[in-house]
């Protein structure tokens, strides 16, 4: 298990031309969003060779319908998130099995003065190495008049569990990350 090694599906694709990196030279964060799709993952065994294929795909071709989640309130009903959840097809290959997730929803915020609302998600993924790490992904408006509209992806996913909170601060507080109880939104099974 020296190095990374490409997919089995990358080997079968056409090279880059050469313009590729002067093209992108004024996009300060990479290629467009096109660019960064058709390209396959680079993989490390244990069954990649299907994920980088099924990551090619897209997420409604191998997937069940979306599945809605919400209304979830923050304590004091505050602040609302409600959405949809699309999972793309089980990896089984790997334990615990993942998937490629879509989260899409609105977040609002019915505080008043400084506070804003706060939508955290806890995203258990699968890491290179076979642990479970997992990450949060924070949404958080300050305006009372309309919702926020938000949507990200994520591969390799094996849990999704969201809280809502509504308090002062750019990021959330030890208290909403901590007290209460985190909503599962999604679980592989």
């Amino acid at each position: 298990m020296g190095g990374r090694k490409p997919c089995p599906v990358a080997r079968d694709r056409p090279a880059r031309p050469a313009a590729h990196a002067t093209e992108n030279r004024h996009r300060p964060y990479g290629p467009a969003p096109s660019a960064r799709r058709a390209t396959a993952p680079r993989c490390q065994g244990h069954g990649d060779a299907a994920w980088a294929a099924a990551a090619l795909l897209p997420l409604s071709a191998v997937s069940a319908p979306p599945t809605t989640w919400g209304p979830h309130h923050a304590p004091g009903g505050k602040a609302t998130a409600a959405g949809r959840l699309q999972a793309g097809a089980l990896d089984t290959s790997s334990i615990p099995p993942v998937v490629i997730i879509r989260v899409t929803g609105t977040l609002r915020d019915r505080t008043r003065g400084p506070s804003c609302a706060l939508a955290v998600f806890r995203l258990t993924y699968r890491a290179g190495d076979g642990s479970l790490p997992f990450t949060r992904k924070t949404v958080r408006t300050c305006s009372s008049r309309a919702a926020k509209n938000f949507a990200f992806t994520r591969a390799r996913v094996f849990l999704v569990e969201l809280k809502v909170c509504a308090e002062t601060g750019r990021t959330p507080s030890d208290t909403c990350l901590y007290a209460g109880t985190w909503k599962q939104l999604y679980a592989s099974s």
